[in-house]
C-alpha cells in the first residue's frame, strides 16, 4: 500500500500541500508524495520542489535523502538537491528499466562518452565498474557550471542483487575501489 492510500485525501492536502501544487504535480514519478515538514527543500535559485525526503536513522547516524527515480524533466532538480545537500554517494536501489519495460528511473548520469549537461549542472563520468552480480559503481565530476563547485559523486547501483550493495554499505566508508567486494572487475 503506498503513503497515498493510507492518508486520507484531507490529511494528505494537509502534509502535503507543496507535492500537491499544480505547478510541481508533474515532478512526482508516483503517487508518494513527500510530506512538508521532512521533505527536501530545494534554494530559492532552483525550481522549489523535489519529491525527496530525509531520512534519519538516528542521532549517530548520518541523515539520508530517498527520492523517487528521477524523471527527464526533474534532472535538474536532482542534480541541484545533490550539490546543495554535498551528496558524496548516491544509491540507486532500482533498474532503470524493469523487466516489463516500464521505466522506473530516468538516466541522468549513464553516459560514459562524454559530459551531459542538464541546465547549469555538467556531469562527466570518470569512471564506471561492474560487477558479475549487475553491481555498477560509478564515478562522476559534476560542475555547477553557475558558481564553478567541482566535487565527485560515487554512485552505487543496485540492477538485480543486494548482496554487494549490503557489503558496502555495511563497511561505513566511501565505496571505492579499495573496498569493492572481489567480484567487482575494472572496466
Amino acid at each position: 500500500m503506498t503513503q497515498a492510500t493510507r492518508m486520507r485525501a484531507s490529511e494528505m492536502k494537509s502534509r502535503c500541500p507543496v507535492a500537491l501544487n499544480s505547478v510541481n504535480i508533474s515532478k512526482n514519478r508516483y503517487t508518494d508524495y513527500a510530506v512538508d515538514n521532512n521533505r527536501v527543500v530545494l534554494d530559492p535559485s532552483a525550481k522549489g520542489y523535489i519529491n525527496a525526503s530525509f531520512i534519519k536513522i538516528s542521532e549517530s547516524v548520518s541523515q539520508f535523502i530517498a527520492t523517487q527515480g528521477p524523471l527527464p524533466h526533474t534532472f535538474e532538480d536532482f542534480w541541484e538537491m545533490i550539490i546543495q545537500h554535498r551528496c558524496p554517494v548516491i544509491v540507486m536501489l532500482t533498474q532503470l528499466v524493469d523487466n516489463y519495460k516500464i521505466v522506473k528511473c530516468g538516466d541522468c548520469f549513464q553516459a560514459d562518452d562524454g559530459p551531459r549537461q542538464f541546465g547549469n549542472i555538467c556531469i562527466v563520468t570518470k569512471w564506471i565498474k561492474t560487477s558479475q552480480t549487475s553491481l555498477i559503481l560509478r564515478c562522476l565530476e559534476v560542475n555547477y557550471i553557475e558558481v564553478s563547485k567541482l566535487f565527485s559523486v560515487r554512485v552505487v547501483h543496485k540492477q538485480k542483487s543486494m548482496k554487494n550493495l549490503i557489503m558496502l554499505l555495511d563497511m561505513d566508508m566511501e565505496p571505492t575501489k579499495d573496498y569493492l567486494p572481489d567480484s567487482f572487475d575494472g572496466g
